[in-house]
């Protein structure tokens, strides 16, 4: 009983750390969620993994681009450490590739 009650008071009990998804506010909750993202291969993340290339995090850059090109096989030349207009074209060159394509009628 006194070591739950000690670790719920110092902070290492459930609900201390950041939630774990791609859309936490904490890029500590964000890294391990892009990794699942990556180990799972889940094409469904690849819109927000895209978004995450703008983050100012070089880190969450990083893990955002190589989840990418685990999932998809592509980089589009994307580098997380280039310039921000390097990185922008790149992110441009994502987002065309993932949206939706209308057909002719």
């Amino acid at each position: 009983m006194t070591a739950t009650i000690a670790l719920l008071t110092t902070g290492c009990g459930p609900g201390s750390g950041p939630t774990v998804s791609l859309t936490s506010d904490d890029p500590a909750g964000r890294i391990p969620a892009i990794k699942g993202a990556a180990q799972r291969k889940d094409q469904a993340s690849v819109p927000k993994l895209v978004e995450l290339l703008s983050s100012d995090d070089p880190a969450e850059r990083f893990y955002a681009i190589e989840a990418l090109r685990r999932i998809t096989g592509k980089t589009m030349g994307y580098n997380y450490y280039g310039s921000e207009q390097e990185r922008a074209q790149a992110i441009d060159r994502w987002k065309a590739s993932i949206a939706p394509t209308t057909q002719p009628r």
